[in-house]
Parts: C-alpha cells; structure tokens; sequence
C-alpha cells in the first residue's frame, strides 16, 4: 500500500468537499448559522443531493488514489473510504447532533456507503487504465 497515495486520495475528498461546502453555504445563506441549518433541513431533496456530491466527492478522491498507487487500486481507494468514513463518524461522535442537520436515516446511509463507493471510485480506475 501506498500511504501518500491514500493521503492525496483522502485530501482530495476533503478539499472538494470544504470547497462546494463553501460554494453551498453562500447561496443558502442566513444570518446565523442557525438559520442557515434550518433552511437546509427543510428539503430533503437538497439534503439528499448534498449527500451524493459528498459521496461522489469520496469517489473521486478513491479514483486519485488508485491513480497515484498504480497497484491494488481498489484497496487503496477502500483506505480513503476508511478514512473519510472514519472522519465523518468521529465528528458526529465529537458533537452529535450538531455536525450535521441530515436526519439520522440519511448520515445512516451516508456512512453504510462511503466505503463501497470508495471501492467503486478504486475499481473504476483500474477499469478505466489503458491496457498494454
């Protein structure tokens, strides 16, 4: 395995993530965070739909690291699923309830498929790799 592979796969799905963060949190607005939270949590819709682009942003970060490791392309975006998963469960644990305004089914869903989308974001680089 290749551990700076696995921190720029991870990087990258942290990097996209805090950046559309960002990009989301100037158009919903608010003038507190309070605000904004309860904006956000009265659609599910958009809800949902943040929680893809989280998980894709997973993906693409499995995807670097499989790229940059050459080999084993799935394990290595399995690790970056590890840790963005690890991630996610340790800030709800740190602050429960307030990390996040997703109701309990979709951080649910969104933890029980960050790893396999990972693998997914893995196998499709090696999918996707020229063939000699």
């Amino acid at each position: 395995m290749r551990p700076a592979a696995i921190l720029t796969g991870f990087l990258t799905d942290i990097g996209l993530t805090f950046m559309f963060s960002a990009v989301v949190v100037a158009i919903v607005g608010g003038d507190t965070p309070e605000e904004m939270s309860r904006r956000m949590s009265s659609s599910t819709e958009l809800m949902l739909s943040l929680a893809l682009v989280g998980l894709a942003f997973t993906g693409i970060g499995a995807y670097v690291a499989a790229a940059m490791a050459g080999t084993r392309h799935v394990e290595h975006g399995v690790a970056v699923g590890m840790l963005s998963l690890g991630l996610g469960l340790g800030c709800q644990l740190a602050a429960p309830g307030s990390a996040s305004s997703q109701p309990g089914w979709l951080q649910l869903v969104g933890f029980a498929l960050t790893v396999p989308v990972a693998a997914l974001g893995g196998w499709y680089r090696k999918a996707s790799e020229p063939k000699p």
